[in-house]
């Protein structure tokens, strides 16, 4: 039956097309392409990582220091039916890394959780292994030689590069290199100017060398030394920053550090979230703004 000319449909009609238009765009943009892709999150001032495989595996490194902030942002990739992840790993039990997992724990199942070894002394500390024990995801330590792969997904590996196995030190974050056929990120993010001693001491050859370097401690003057950019050589470097923080990360020193080595500088407080997709040999780093 036609409508009249000059009627008036009731709003369902014209809305339902809408909504499913709305759906086919959300699963258009989040259904993996064949790329890796690696997206810094921007959850203030904090460190947030959400990888996704060719495949549409799925790891969160770290968690910010808001849960939400964290759903938010994660939402904008993982589509609203897919309530899992494969990994989270927590390289510092740091606040402003663990925050935000805590919350995600009682919302999503995880697959598999990696950590660094600390002794719970926060109460957020204690909410998180609570909620570690109440998940069903397989738990282990990353120590120095672990190699994290996910199956099916040849070229593709996180090679945890710090802390040394018997570290006494308590609380020595985690330290990974992402490879990818070729390409390497380098996640330095909680390290301090100790651990890029003890890691740069630790290091042969070319081992540290990457194409891409996410910087530690949100460009602090308490770590990205000289020397330790001299041996990732980092054609590109990531700072995870939250605007106007009281701290006023990251340090001018640093940033001329990281110029002087010939490195295009991202910062989430500048450029919000970045992604850095890797596919066929090409590395492409796209920042929001």
């Amino acid at each position: 039956m036609k409508a009249r000319t000059g009627a008036t449909l009731p709003q369902g009609v014209l809305l339902l097309p809408l909504v499913a238009l709305a759906v086919f765009i959300g699963v258009s943009l989040q259904k993996p392409d064949g790329a890796l892709r690696l997206w810094v999150l921007d959850v203030g001032q904090g460190d947030a990582l959400l990888l996704q495989t060719p495949a549409g595996r799925t790891a969160l490194i770290d968690g910010g220091p808001s849960a939400t902030a964290l759903n938010t942002a994660i939402g904008k990739h993982i589509p609203f039916w897919q309530n899992s992840l494969d990994l989270v790993v927590l390289t510092s039990p740091k606040e402003d890394s663990i925050t935000g997992l805590v919350d995600l724990l009682g919302r999503r199942k995880i697959e598999q959780i990696v950590q660094t070894a600390f002794t719970p002394t926060t109460s957020v500390q204690g909410a998180w292994q609570e909620a570690v024990a109440q998940s069903s995801a397989r738990l282990s330590a990353a120590t120095r030689g672990d190699v994290i792969t996910f199956d099916k997904e040849p070229g593709l590996a996180l090679r945890v590069l710090y802390p040394p196995a018997g570290d006494t030190t308590g609380e020595a974050p985690i330290v990974l290199q992402l490879e990818y056929n070729g390409t390497s990120v380098l996640l330095a993010l909680n390290m301090s100017e100790q651990d890029e001693t003890r890691l740069l001491a630790l290091s042969t050859g070319d081992e540290l060398k990457s194409d891409v370097l996410l910087v530690g401690r949100h460009g602090s003057d308490g770590a990205t030394t000289p020397r330790f950019i001299a041996a990732v050589e980092p054609q590109a470097a990531i700072i995870s920053v939250g605007a106007g923080n009281r701290t006023n990360d990251p340090s001018p020193e640093v940033l001329q550090r990281l110029i002087d080595a010939g490195a295009k500088i991202y910062r989430t407080d500048q450029n919000g979230e970045i992604e850095v997709a890797l596919k066929d040999g090409e590395l492409v780093i796209t920042p929001q703004r």
